[in-house]
């Protein structure tokens, strides 16, 4: 597509007319291109609920390329644009982003935490072994132990970190552990996050 039609969906965004908007994105999920998903990813942020819907849809038509900005907007501090990343990133179905939905089942506001949770289970069920112990193998060791403390149905038993866990890791009668944990995971998170920053 030529450069004009950026400039006609960014154009036609602007407006307050909720078609005209819906109509931007139409025209930007075609494009498939890094400005089209920053648009998608603008209008996960707006108040219209029914814009955020439309905008899930054309972030799944996407795919994967959508995948590391919406992680990044997993960060943001309005609660309805993390779950609107959250249900996207559930629909695209890659579970690259996994490990940086897993602060999210802590987030401050619960329905973010649930969709957190409910898209993490989801999944883990699609991924399938092979494609878990890929992603268990990226996790640090604090992810690893609050995965499996959250879905030990969804930890690879295989790994020796597991039974360490069941052996010796935290419970709901050790909560200044599971604190620990959930700071650990926060903590690695947050690192990684900037060093995607720099990259980009």
């Amino acid at each position: 597509m030529a450069e004009g039609d950026i400039n006609q969906a960014v154009e036609l965004f602007k407006s307050r007319d909720l078609r005209k908007k819906k109509w931007s994105l139409d025209i930007a999920s075609e494009m498939r291109t890094p400005e089209a998903a920053a648009l998608i990813i603008k209008a996960l942020q707006d108040q219209s609920w029914a814009l955020r819907e439309y905008a899930i849809a054309k972030a799944v038509q996407l795919g994967p390329m959508m995948v590391p900005p919406l992680c990044r907007l997993l960060r943001s501090g309005v609660w309805y644009s993390r779950a609107a990343a959250v249900q996207a990133l559930e629909k695209i179905g890659d579970i690259k982003a996994l490990p940086r939905l897993l602060p999210l089942a802590e987030d401050s506001n619960q329905t973010v935490a649930r969709a957190a949770k409910t898209a993490m289970r989801h999944l883990a069920s699609q991924a399938g072994p092979e494609g878990l112990s890929a992603i268990w193998a990226e996790m640090e060791t604090g992810q690893r132990k609050y995965w499996a403390s959250m879905f030990p149905e969804y930890a690879p038993i295989e790994d020796q970190h597991l039974s360490e866990i069941s052996d010796n890791g935290p419970s709901q009668d050790d909560p200044q552990i599971l604190q620990q944990i959930r700071q650990a995971i926060k903590s690695c998170s947050q690192r990684q996050w900037e060093g995607e920053d720099a990259e980009t």
